[in-house]
């Protein structure tokens, strides 16, 4: 027998036992997904009450077809994304509106978008005004002027704004 119908083999006893392990919980599955659990929270479930440890991508793949097998489709709200996955989502779409797309190659990771954000709230506002004013005929740098002088004429005169 060559290799590659002895590999066939031993990849179809193999689907057919992560199928008979899931197969054993079946009843457990079908219940949480009524209730509306998250593929998530049934992967814990099987890990932590019935030993059993199983990935998320299987899982999916055997609720699916469950769901088909019982004419129910797994509702989209039942398969909830991670939190790790929602959050990677936003960075995302937070990139994707307020970084200019010639840098969208240094934010790769979550973490490089969260340090931008951070970065730009601590830089100082004064210079974005000043910047946004030379477009606005100096509207904003004018009205900073009169604020200022405005403050040190009260504090010259002792008057109390409160």
């Amino acid at each position: 027998m060559s290799s590659i119908k002895k590999a066939e083999i031993f990849n179809k006893k193999l689907k057919k036992e992560k199928a008979l392990k899931l197969d054993n919980y079946k009843e457990a599955i079908k219940y949480l997904l009524e209730n509306d659990n998250s593929i998530l929270s049934i992967q814990k479930y099987l890990l932590e009450k019935e030993k059993i440890h199983v990935s998320y991508s299987n899982l999916y793949i055997y609720t699916k077809k469950i769901s088909i097998s019982n004419n129910k489709k797994v509702d989209s709200n039942i398969i909830q994304k991670s939190d790790y996955e929602k959050i990677e989502d936003y960075c995302e779409q937070l990139k994707n509106d307020f970084i200019p797309i010639s840098e969208h190659f240094k934010y790769q990771t979550i973490e490089s978008v969260i340090n931008y954000f951070v970065q730009k709230s601590q830089e100082p506002r004064i210079s974005t005004i000043e910047a946004k004013s030379k477009n606005d005929d100096s509207l904003v740098v004018n009205n900073i002027k009169t604020y200022t002088l405005g403050a040190k004429v009260s504090k010259k005169m002792n008057i109390d704004s409160h």
